[in-house]
């Protein structure tokens, strides 16, 4: 959501269609930023089409130590100078399943 939030007006369609398309019973797991703007439109959508939220949770979250940033091999490299990978994220998330109304 994150990603299409400045197109919100045009990504809204896409989202409602999947959404509303969605047999019962399907489950949708969002991750993402822990930014309220991003994940209240999630919810208003999951709410709008009769979704239940099993789970939610924000939170930040990191990898264990035994986790290597140069294993990231060619992309470290890449990346390495503008912005050094990391190891840990402050998240937003839902396990939302879509129930009968």
């Amino acid at each position: 959501m994150s990603e299409v939030y400045k197109i919100k007006d045009d990504a809204q369609p896409f989202f409602e269609n999947l959404f509303a398309k969605a047999k019962n019973g399907s489950l949708f797991l969002y991750i993402d930023n822990n930014n309220q703007q991003f994940y209240n439109w999630f919810d208003d959508l999951a709410r709008r089409n009769s979704f239940e939220v099993i789970m939610s949770a924000r939170e930040f979250i990191k990898m264990e130590l035994s986790e290597e940033k140069k294993d990231l091999g060619v992309f470290y490299e890449k990346f390495k100078e503008v912005n050094q990978p990391k190891l840990g994220a402050n998240i937003a998330y839902r396990i939302c399943r879509k129930v009968k109304k």
